[in-house]
């Protein structure tokens, strides 16, 4: 694992994260993966969800799901649900922590479980689920001209990424934030030149 990774795992193991637990809401995890690198850069997969799914139809999220009986923790279910959804074998992922808990707008509980997949990472979309996956570079991520103003709700400064014709908003868009400001941290620690 390189530096900035290392890095990285260790800010989500040191900090004290938000964590919704109890019944009050069905729990959920999704993976957002750093896949690479490849040409010196990482990049996060993206699912554009197709119109035949229950929540949040053809809009743009991380792979995952809700937490089922037999999954033995979130990281378990995120790594289920990525199988299931974009063909990302369980055995090359390394997982690198959790990020904060959310609740989306369906009231469920959300764990984003960050994690590292060397090259190549090959997909195979489910056509129920899955319309599109993105592969988005990091650096496209780290770049503030490509955080745009949410077109749905103008004047308030929630987080809103533009990748070409699409737009990632809402709890995506809240994970994707944090991950990035953690990811600012993870090179600062690391210092110019490492």
């Amino acid at each position: 694992m390189g530096p900035e990774l290392s890095s990285l795992s260790a800010i989500l193991q040191e900090r004290q994260r938000l964590s919704i637990a109890g019944p009050a809401y069905p729990h959920a995890a999704v993976l957002l993966a750093l896949c690479g690198p490849n040409s010196d850069d990482y990049c996060i997969p993206f699912t554009v969800r197709t119109f035949l799914v229950e929540h949040h139809k053809g809009e743009i999220s991380f792979p995952g799901g809700v937490w089922e009986g037999e999954d033995e923790s979130l990281e378990a279910t995120a790594l289920r649900e990525s199988y299931e959804e974009v063909g990302i074998e369980p055995a090359g992922v390394r997982i690198l922590g959790r990020l904060d808990d959310l609740v989306t707008r369906a009231r469920i509980a959300v764990t984003p479980v960050v994690a590292h997949i060397p090259s190549p990472c090959p997909f195979v979309p489910s056509p129920q689920e899955v319309a599109e996956v993105l592969s988005v570079p990091l650096a496209h991520l780290l770049n503030p001209t490509h955080q745009v103003p949410d077109p749905r709700y103008p004047g308030r400064p929630l987080p809103c990424y533009q990748f070409g014709r699409h737009l990632i908003y809402g709890a995506t868009a809240r994970v994707l934030a944090q991950f990035l400001d953690l990811w600012r941290l993870a090179a600062a620690r690391r210092g110019p030149g490492e």
